[in-house]
């Protein structure tokens, strides 16, 4: 069973250049996850959760209501190299990446938890300038809670 809707960073400059998109679904049993799947406009970039030194805003997204909820990363259009922009080596994803949490379990205590709440907080680029980091706020409901 899966459960999406569309988040839209609250920015106005934000808005016509990234889409991110949740789906939460059960995994295994009572086991959920998370996939955030990010789809950038032509020419722009999103940071890889794991940066180094004092470049780029790197990706983050936390749940605020379940313990130890992890991320991983997956795309097709990921880069790892020299950046001009940040003179450094950076990870960074064009195109499309998703963001895919750990397999969880909901906390067994009252009330029941009906859905799940966090924050991710991201940064965008394109050749020319960088956009301020956006940090947006998410709940999703949990399938069957509803």
């Amino acid at each position: 069973m899966l459960y999406g809707q569309s988040l839209k960073p609250q920015a106005e400059a934000h808005k016509d250049y990234i889409n991110w998109s949740p789906i939460i679904e059960y995994a295994i049993a009572d086991s959920l996850q998370i996939t955030f799947h990010v789809e950038l406009a032509p020419g722009w970039a999103i940071y890889s959760q794991y940066q180094q030194g004092t470049g780029p805003i790197p990706t983050s997204i936390n749940v605020s209501n379940v313990p130890q909820v992890t991320f991983s990363e997956q795309s097709a259009f990921g880069s790892d190299g020299y950046d001009p922009i940040w003179d450094l080596p950076i990870k960074k994803f064009v195109n499309e990446v998703s963001f895919i949490s750990s397999p969880f379990v909901l906390p067994s205590e009252q009330p029941i938890t009906t859905s799940v709440k966090g924050n991710y907080e991201f940064m965008i680029c394109d050749s020319m300038q960088c956009l301020p980091p956006e940090w947006v706020d998410f709940e999703l409901q949990i399938p069957g809670q509803e």
